[in-house]
C-alpha cells in the first residue's frame, strides 16, 4: 500500500514539473497572443493587396525599436548562419532599377541647364535650336550603363535596351534642327553583294552629354559622347566620328500622302550601321548581334534614369558636295531596285513552279481515278 502511494506521489510531482516548464518556455515559435495586433495582421493577410501589405510591413519595420533585444545579443550564431553571412557578403550589390522619369519631370529637372535664348522646336518634345552656336540640343535620360550597343541615343520607347540615352523627342525634329544649322545630310551606310558595306557619308557632328545633380549646386558635368562608348575590340573609347547621314523617308505605296521618317523607329544616333540612321559612324560597324563592336562605358555614363542634355554640333565645313551625295543615293537606289527586281522574279519563278507542281499532282490524281473506274467497269462486266 505504501509503495502504491509513493508511486502516485512521484507521478503527480513529475506531471506538475512538466506543466510548470511548459508554461515558462514560450520560445520563438510560440504563437502570438490574441488581441488587436493579431486581428490587424490577420486582416492584412486576408484583405490587403501585395503592395499594401509591403507598405504595412515597411511601416512596421521602420516603427520598430532600434535597440537590439537582449536575446539577440546573447544568441551564438551557428556555423550555418556564419556560412550564410559570408556568402551574402560575397554577393555583389545590385542597384535598384530606376523608376521611369515622366517627360514632365524631365522638363523640370532640365530647366537649370536650358538657356533662355534657345528656340524650342516642338512644345511636345525636349528639343531646342541654339542659333548662336549653331547646334541642336535634345533632352532625355540614361537608359543603359553597361552592355552591348547598337545606338547611342534613340527616341523614347524604341530601343532603350541597346542605347545609352532615351530622348524625349523624335528623330525627324532633331533632323530639322540640324538642317537649320546649315548641315547637309548625306547617306547612311548600307550593304551590297558586290562591295560589302558602303560606309555612311555626311557632315561630321560633335556629340556632347551634359547633366547635373539637382540636389547640388554647381554640379554641372560635361562629357564627350565618344567617352561613353567602348570599342570592344581595342578596349579603347570610340575613335570614329558621327556623320549626319539623314536617314530616309518611307512612303506608303497605297497612300502616297503618308510618309514615315525611318529613324523615328529608334535609329537616331547609331554605333552600328543601319540604312535608316540619322547619325551614323563613318566606319563599318556590324548590326549583327553576334558581331556588335561597341559597348557602354560605365566609368563615364551617369546613373540610370539621370536626365541629360545631348548637344549635337555639326561641323558645316565638312559638308559633302551635293552632287556627290546625289550620285551616292542614285547608286544605292539603283542597287535596291535591282535587288527588288531580282526578288520579284524569284517569287514569280517559285509561284510558277508551285502552279506546275499542283497541276501535275491534280492530273495524276485524275488519271488514278480514271484507272480505278476502268478497273471497276471491267470487274462488273466479267460478273455479268
Amino acid at each position: 500500500m505504501k509503495i502504491r502511494q509513493s508511486s502516485n506521489l512521484i507521478c503527480l510531482l513529475l506531471c506538475g514539473a512538466f506543466l510548470f516548464c511548459g508554461c515558462q518556455d514560450s520560445g520563438p515559435t510560440a504563437p502570438p497572443k490574441a488581441g488587436k495586433t493579431g486581428d490587424k495582421n490577420q486582416s492584412v493577410q486576408n484583405h490587403q493587396t501585395t503592395a499594401e501589405a509591403d507598405k504595412d510591413i515597411t511601416s512596421r519595420i521602420q516603427s520598430a525599436p532600434t535597440e537590439p533585444q537582449e536575446a539577440a545579443n546573447t544568441k551564438t550564431p551557428s556555423p550555418l548562419d556564419e556560412a550564410a553571412e559570408e556568402l551574402r557578403q560575397q554577393q555583389p550589390e545590385i542597384a535598384p532599377k530606376p523608376e521611369p522619369v515622366a517627360p514632365a519631370d524631365i522638363h523640370e529637372l532640365l530647366q537649370p541647364l536650358v538657356d533662355s535664348n534657345w528656340i524650342r522646336l516642338n512644345p511636345a518634345f525636349e528639343v531646342w535650336f541654339d542659333k548662336e552656336n549653331l547646334q541642336v540640343i535634345v533632352g532625355g535620360r540614361i537608359s543603359l550603363r553597361e552592355g552591348l550597343l547598337e545606338m547611342f541615343a534613340c527616341p523614347r520607347d524604341t530601343k532603350e535596351h541597346e542605347s545609352v540615352i532615351s530622348t524625349v523627342s523624335d528623330a525627324k525634329t532633331v533632323h530639322t534642327g540640324l538642317l537649320a544649322t546649315g548641315a547637309i545630310p548625306g547617306i547612311p551606310g548600307y550593304w551590297t553583294e558586290e562591295s560589302g558595306v558602303v560606309t555612311a557619308e555626311g557632315c561630321t557632328c560633335e556629340v556632347t552629354v551634359v547633366w547635373q545633380d539637382p540636389e547640388q549646386e554647381n554640379s554641372r558635368q560635361e562629357v564627350n559622347a565618344k567617352q561613353m562608348v567602348v570599342d570592344l575590340r581595342t578596349k579603347e573609347t570610340l575613335q570614329h566620328d558621327w556623320v549626319f547621314a539623314g536617314s530616309r523617308w518611307w512612303q506608303d505605296p497605297q497612300d502616297p500622302s503618308y510618309r514615315e521618317y525611318q529613324a523615328d523607329s529608334g535609329d537616331m544616333i547609331c554605333v552600328s550601321n543601319f540604312p535608316s540612321a540619322m547619325l551614323d559612324l563613318n566606319v563599318e560597324s556590324s548590326s549583327s548581334n553576334s558581331s556588335l563592336a561597341f559597348g557602354a562605358n560605365p566609368e563615364t555614363v551617369p546613373p540610370l534614369g539621370q536626365p541629360v542634355l545631348v548637344f549635337i554640333k555639326p561641323n558645316i565645313k565638312t559638308n559633302p558636295a551635293p552632287e556627290k551625295i546625289a550620285a551616292a543615293i542614285k547608286q544605292r537606289d539603283d542597287y535596291e531596285a535591282k535587288m527588288r527586281a531580282a526578288l520579284e522574279a524569284r517569287i514569280k519563278e517559285m509561284e510558277k513552279r508551285d502552279a506546275e507542281w499542283e497541276a501535275k499532282e491534280s492530273q495524276e490524281r485524275k488519271d488514278a481515278g480514271s484507272d480505278e473506274n476502268a478497273k471497276d467497269d471491267g470487274d462488273n462486266s466479267g460478273d455479268g
